[in-house]
């Protein structure tokens, strides 16, 4: 299977990287061919590069999307888990209800029963507290998913989409996070448990 890797961040790209190519040296045979696309933060810059790579290359050349990193969690999730969401929704795009397909769910591919709540802000404590009052504590937070979905909708395209994601940080609880985020990310380095995942659960 073609995988295409979505790497938010710099270091999450580098730290995919480092996986792929250290099992390579080791002789390590995947499952899959991976590509890793760095798309940057936010909805906008997801969609520009997403958008770009899919009109410059051969749609049919992927067979999967997955979204990979790290996100911050609701209090159901402690640093370190390892999520795969099912369904992931807008939770920042506030219209009248003759737009509600702006505010409906995209499906993704994913064993666990949880909801991303994508947006184009970092979630703060606040924040938190307010969105799990509404869609409860068994939510992820993050700032391009729902753009790689968006993406695929408007070009007619019909990748399924994947979510792999280490869950960083617990903004609404203190009492959940060891390390703060920009410490937990620095001295998370090995995404070997991600691409462990990818390569149990992909053909599935």
């Amino acid at each position: 299977m073609n995988i295409l890797l979505i790497a938010p961040t710099g270091t999450e790209r580098q730290y995919l990287e480092d996986v792929l190519e250290s099992r390579k040296a080791a002789g390590i045979k995947l499952k899959n061919i991976y590509e890793i696309l760095h798309v940057g933060v936010g909805k906008v810059s997801t969609a520009a590069i997403l958008s770009k790579y899919l009109t410059t290359h051969s749609p049919k050349a992927t067979d999967l999307i997955v979204v990979c990193g790290f996100a911050a969690g609701g209090t159901q999730f402690n640093q370190g888990d390892i999520v795969s969401p099912n369904r992931v929704k807008y939770h920042d795009v506030v219209v009248p209800d003759i737009f509600s397909d702006l505010t409906a769910n995209y499906e993704l591919v994913g064993e666990d029963d949880v909801q991303v709540l994508s947006g184009d802000s970092f979630i703060e404590t606040d924040d938190a507290e307010d969105l799990t009052k509404v869609y409860g504590p068994n939510v992820i937070f993050d700032m391009e998913i729902g753009a790689v979905c968006q993406t695929l909708h408007v070009l007619e395209l019909h990748i399924p989409v994947r979510v792999v994601k280490m869950i960083s940080d617990i903004p609404e609880s203190d009492s959940h996070n060891v390390n703060t985020y920009s410490e937990y990310v620095d001295t998370h380095c090995d995404f070997s448990s991600i691409i462990d995942y990818i390569e149990e659960y992909a053909n599935r």
